[in-house]
């Protein structure tokens, strides 16, 4: 294209045409000009089916070597009418020889070599992994999300598509056990903090200092100074509360939920209930402003807000009204309290909410029962489906922590168990019923077995007689995609 644009140029040039008309000419020459384009799964269905049907066939009349000159047949006429449609749908300008010739080798090398046709399997899905998770998603039927999880073949990974639900039942066993040791060494380790600071002398021996040590009454004056200088966070979240949830606040701190004019949106019990309860700490703390009662009341906090169920109307608008009091009373924490008493604070609060989180997904007990487990179960093979991103993520982080592949067992069991395929004889009813079945056997069983052993046929070598067909659209598939062809 940037000859023919040099050449018009000159021819142009040549006839006296304006350098302005020719730079518009040009312009459009180029608006027009086609990129290559790398060509997905659906594009290589047509080669892939052209070269496995031409290999059966040239298998059926001449043998083997027959099959191989059949695949290779078969791939290059596939890949011409491919290129057809392509170029009547304006993808493509002109025929490509050599991609033709390629696909017609990859037939051949497909029928000979089986894995070998795209570089002993393992090194194709190192060098395309994106088209390879593709290529299985379109034809397993599993999220791309769930793909890519397994094959990173963590151990797992590898776990969990050996082994399904046996492998997800031990690793919800080994979390559940290691969150509640972390969940006593977190408690275990503020405690013991807690206790050094409080004992510590603070800077001065003013009565503002005394005040964050004790909740007496003879230092009540100091506290009320204290909110006077950095913020008088209950007045802040009245002020929250009315202006964005339109609750009311009366002077004893009682809050109102249906006034007249603005009632509010939560009309639960339960989630009033919450919101009252973490008003009434809250504003205790006014009379104890020691770091331990400070502690206890975020600690409390953390608990309604989480207790708060999120499938209600108003559940998540319930857990942000809590957040928003924790966030105050912090404010204040970091103006009125020491530094090292802020930070102590801070680090308790943020591990407290990973491990009522982690709870949350994972059970609050060491040793879950067979019911628990099967509700932690179901939640978790959940997790590669729509909506649930959030979860999984945290979940991912929260593995780590624990020193358990939560997410990763979780992929492969979904790959073991999910919509499991019978192919026995009772499953063979007709050519028909038989063709199916294979099309979502196959597939799925290659995957498994690359997770599992980092080869595409592993065991499925078996039943050849059975899968051999399929098999080797699996394997022609993934060396067309290998082949980094393009639709342009």
């Amino acid at each position: 294209m940037a000859t023919d644009i040099k050449q018009y140029i000159i021819d142009e040039r040549a006839k006296g045409t304006p350098d302005t008309q020719i730079y518009t000419a040009v312009q459009k020459m180029q608006a027009t000009q086609k990129t290559p384009s790398e060509r997905g799964f659906w594009g290589e269905v047509l080669p892939t089916a052209f070269s496995v049907g031409g290999g059966i066939i040239g298998g059926i009349t001449a043998g083997p070597p027959g099959a191989i000159a059949g695949a290779a047949g078969g791939g290059a006429l596939g890949e011409t009418i491919q290129q057809k449609i392509e170029k009547s749908v304006g993808e493509r300008e002109t025929f490509s020889p050599g991609q033709i010739a390629a696909t017609g080798a990859i037939g051949a090398a497909s029928e000979f070599g089986g894995q070998l046709a795209f570089k002993a399997g393992g090194k194709a899905v190192q060098i395309a992994k994106p088209k390879v998770i593709n290529f299985f998603k379109a034809i397993s039927g599993y999220s791309d999300d769930a793909v890519k999880a397994a094959l990173e073949r963590t151990p797992g990974a590898i776990a969990g598509v050996t082994k399904g639900e046996v492998a997800l039942d031990d690793i919800i066993d080994k979390s559940a056990l290691a969150l509640s040791k972390l969940a006593k060494e977190s408690v275990e380790e503020s405690k013991s903090a807690l206790e050094t600071l409080s004992k510590t002398t603070l800077s001065d021996d003013s009565l503002f200092a005394k005040a964050l040590q004790s909740g007496a009454a003879k230092y009540s004056s100091a506290r009320k100074e204290l909110l006077n200088t950095f913020g008088d966070f209950t007045k802040s979240i009245s002020d929250d509360l009315r202006g964005l949830h339109n609750i009311g606040v009366d002077k004893n701190g009682t809050l109102s939920f249906s006034r007249v004019n603005q009632p509010s949106r939560i009309v639960s019990t339960a989630e009033q209930k919450a919101v009252q309860e973490s008003f009434k700490l809250i504003n205790n703390v006014k009379n104890n402003m020691s770091l331990k009662n400070v502690d206890a009341t975020l600690e409390r906090l953390i608990v309604l807000q989480s207790k708060t169920p999120v499938g209600t109307p108003t559940g998540t608008e319930t857990k942000a009204i809590i957040k928003q009091m924790m966030d105050r009373l912090m404010g204040f924490v970091d103006g009125a309290f020491p530094k090292s008493y802020g930070e102590l604070l801070k680090k308790n609060l943020q591990k407290r909410v990973f491990i009522d989180n982690a709870q949350e997904l994972l059970g609050g007990t060491a040793h879950p029962t067979a019911k628990e487990k099967a509700t932690i179960a179901k939640r978790l093979l959940q997790l590669y489906e729509t909506g649930n991103y959030s979860s999984r993520t945290f979940l991912e982080t929260a593995g780590k922590e624990l020193g358990e592949d939560i997410t990763g067992t979780t992929a492969g069991t979904i790959l073991k168990t999910g919509g499991q395929v019978a192919v026995g004889p009772a499953a063979m009813t007709s050519a028909r019923g038989a063709m199916t079945k294979l099309l979502e056997y196959i597939p799925r069983k290659s995957l498994q077995n690359f997770v599992r052993t980092g080869e595409i046929t592993g065991d499925l070598l078996k039943n050849k007689p059975l899968v051999e067909g399929s098999l080797r659209l699996v394997l022609t598939g993934m060396a067309n995609l290998a082949g980094e062809k393009s639709s342009r």
